[in-house]
């Protein structure tokens, strides 16, 4: 019954964490366009400017291929999944991504897919861990 009802949270979870990503790419196209915001060559937060999207999807493969072996049930995994996917089309689409969102006294710019990777590391952490 536990791995059942584990997976129709994980089901749940991708479908929302998908609905997610696709408002986040759309935010980006439309803020992009507004030209409010910051473009990022690097990954979350802006760290490692410069690095290739041949490794993100290299990174992206394996994180996939160990969560549909070894952890179904995590939503943790799947969070940083979709999230990666979501800054990964934008970047295939323009050759990076168009941060939109910033918080008054930090120095750094992010969209929702950075959440979502943010969100789904430290949930991955805290389940793995058992807290």
């Amino acid at each position: 019954m536990r791995l059942k009802l584990s997976r129709v949270r994980f089901k749940t979870g991708a479908v929302v964490g998908t609905f997610i990503v696709i408002l986040d790419i759309f935010l980006q196209i439309w803020t992009r366009g507004m030209n409010y915001g910051i473009e990022n060559s690097g990954v979350s937060f802006g760290q490692l400017s410069g690095i290739r999207v041949n490794w993100i999807l290299f990174v992206l493969t394996i994180l996939t291929s160990y969560a549909l072996k070894c952890k179904l049930h995590n939503l943790g995994l799947l969070y940083v999944i979709i999230g990666g996917l979501g800054n990964f089309f934008t970047r295939v689409l323009f050759g990076s991504v168009w941060d939109y969102i910033t918080v008054y006294g930090l120095p750094f710019w992010f969209n929702i897919s950075d959440v979502l990777i943010t969100i789904g590391i430290v949930s991955y952490i805290l389940v793995d861990y058992g807290y």
